[in-house]
């Protein structure tokens, strides 16, 4: 069975007109259907919307054994006659009798229905699930009319014990008169020439609205292209700038200090090879969808942003390398300060641990045991810091940036760990003072459970006042 956005007849007119204004589209050839029950080669559906049409379809087939195989594309190709397109389809899977092949081309806004001359439905509940369809899809509510289709099947499948009744109609409109016929065709003729005008005048309002669409989409895409090249350039300004600031680094504090920076660089120079080849498969004289270059623009973009973030990250580090060395002389003299209260602080908090370790379980201070020997061994790997500071400030070094921020850090890190033993303390201190409190509220349970005459008392309850 065949059908347009219209009726059969009404659909072969309106067809004729489209040829004259359809816009250039992509054709396909009939499509061979892998696991999915559903081919979206026209993109009309996202994939919420496909899942559910594939659910819908799959449904169907559970429950009364109906296989419906469901292609959008843009044009029907190879053959382009609909009718052929949609039975080629179904031979290329090698359908059954309870199988149908329904096929939308969507730029021509034409459909094809095609199923076995033993399929289970009759021609009116195929004709009434088509009336849903083509109502949809003249608003492009691809999804909507494929699921509205279904479920017409779906509840004519069901209603099946009906067609007595159809039969009975069927007998009596064979009884009438030539006469009323006649009238009817009359009246037959009138509706489809109406029904022509409105499906014509629908494929214009969505051709116009198609148009705006399409045009927005070229715009978007434009300007999608427009970002990407500027970014390229901009990261390719970039590499070249940190390959420089890589350089000055490595002079001033040394190459050690820049290995993570040029790994951030080597990262940023393979994004930008693989962006500039894919510019390249854009730029070739191979036509490309708008699918594929929206595509291959998002990787562009995603791979700069990601080589960006790298080195202004690593950029940024040494920026702040450069303002300690600016206040090189205020900071080191900040950073002995902390490193003198720090060690008298050390002294205090070994006598805390050792206090722990007596007045209470030595697994409750088992995880603080060694912050004091840690926090040691960092307080002398700052005056090491320190030392060398001294030395580069006094010979008018840059270097002494690096071995200030190492000892800024080290410094962070003892505080830290000496800070944990307080915080330990203070928790034991407090459970330690509510203990009494929770031992009164415990006598007093207790009591109260052995106030239980012993007949009333649960298998627990009675093991709990043993114990």
């Amino acid at each position: 069975m065949v059908r347009g956005f219209s009726s059969l007849r009404a659909g072969a007119i309106v067809g004729a007109l489209m040829l004259m204004i359809a816009a250039p589209a992509q054709a396909q050839e009939p499509v061979e259907f892998g696991s999915s029950s559903v081919v979206d080669s026209a993109g009309v559906l996202s994939s919420s919307q496909q899942e559910s049409v594939e659910d819908a379809l799959s449904d169907l087939a559970r429950d009364h054994s109906i296989h419906i195989l469901v292609a959008f594309v843009d044009e029907f190709e190879n053959p382009s006659d609909r009718t052929e397109w949609t039975q080629e389809t179904a031979e290329l899977n090698q359908l059954g009798d309870n199988d149908g092949v329904l096929g939308i081309a969507v730029d021509q806004r034409l459909y094809s229905l095609s199923v076995a001359d033993e399929f289970p439905l009759s021609d009116d509940a195929i004709d009434s699930a088509e009336s849903e369809l083509t109502s949809l899809l003249a608003d492009d509510e691809w999804s909507a009319a494929v699921l509205s289709f279904v479920s017409s099947l779906s509840d004519s499948a069901s209603g099946s014990g009906d067609e007595g009744e159809a039969d009975f109609a069927d007998s009596i409109v064979s009884g009438v008169s030539q006469t009323v016929q006649s009238i009817l065709w009359v009246v037959g003729i009138a509706i489809l020439v109406i029904a022509a005008l409105v499906v014509l005048a629908l494929v214009l309002a969505w051709r116009r609205r198609r148009g705006v669409v399409q045009r927005a989409s070229r715009a978007d895409l434009g300007a999608l292209q427009k970002q990407a090249g500027a970014a390229l350039v901009a990261l390719d300004d970039a590499v070249r700038t940190s390959e420089q600031e890589v350089g000055f680094a490595a002079a001033q504090y040394g190459d050690d200090a820049t290995v993570e920076f040029r790994s951030a660089l080597d990262v940023a120079k393979r994004n930008l090879a693989t962006a500039f080849t894919i510019q390249q498969k854009l730029d070739d004289e191979i036509p490309d969808t708008d699918a594929d270059r929206r595509a291959w623009l998002t990787q562009i973009l995603q791979l700069v942003d990601e080589a960006n973030r790298g080195l202004d990250a690593k950029s940024q580090e040494f920026e702040q390398l450069r303002q300690v060395e600016k206040n090189a002389p205020q900071l080191r003299e900040r950073l002995g300060q902390q490193r003198t209260a720090l060690c008298t602080r050390a002294e205090a908090t070994a006598n805390a641990v050792a206090m722990l370790q007596q007045t209470y379980d030595p697994s409750e201070s088992a995880s603080v045991a060694d912050n004091v020997s840690q926090a040691q061994s960092l307080l002398a790997f700052v005056d090491e810091r320190l030392q060398q500071v001294d030395a580069d400030l006094a010979a008018s070094r840059p270097s002494a940036a690096l071995p200030l921020r190492l000892a800024e850090q080290s410094l962070a890190q003892a505080q830290t760990l000496l800070q944990a033993v307080d915080a330990l303390a203070a928790d034991l201190q407090r459970a330690s003072a509510d203990l009494p409190a929770a031992v009164t509220d415990l006598d007093a349970d207790l009591a109260a459970a052995e106030a239980i005459p012993q007949a009333e008392r649960s298998p627990q309850l009675a093991g709990a006042i043993a114990a």
